[in-house]
């Protein structure tokens, strides 16, 4: 979630934008952490200088809680989040027999290309899944 909260930060430093943020209801660690790096979210660099605090500070002052089982736009996050952790797990050859059965691996491949955020992606692979 660290690494999440930091690759928000800086998109939205980057692009001078204000963020807003939704939780499932299911999950209040979530919003744990989310309220912690608003105040304290350490920062480092890829060039080995020191870790800084770095907050969510522009970001609305708290998440919104959304039930997923009463909430589409949760709903649909929640399977497109889903479909991209198979496709990565396939690429590892890490999917258990259920998994290979019903071939949910392919399903990411299905978003049309012009609804992916391919400018997340760094290295060779441009899907818009971020490995970190």
């Amino acid at each position: 979630m660290v690494a999440l909260f930091q690759r928000m930060r800086t998109y939205c430093d980057k692009n001078q934008r204000v963020a807003l943020t939704f939780f499932d209801r299911g999950h209040p660690e979530y919003r744990t952490l989310y309220r912690k790096a608003q105040v304290f979210l350490p920062t480092g660099s890829l060039f080995g200088t020191r870790t800084r605090n770095l907050p969510l500070s522009m970001f609305f002052e708290d998440g919104n809680d959304k039930d997923s089982k009463h909430c589409w736009f949760t709903q649909t996050a929640d399977i497109v989040a889903y479909v991209a952790f198979l496709k990565v797990k396939s690429e590892r050859r890490d999917l258990t027999p259920w998994q290979v059965k019903y071939n949910w691996s392919a399903a990411y491949d299905e978003i049309p290309a012009t609804l992916i955020n391919t400018n997340v992606s760094r290295g060779v692979i441009r899907d818009g899944i971020v490995r970190l």
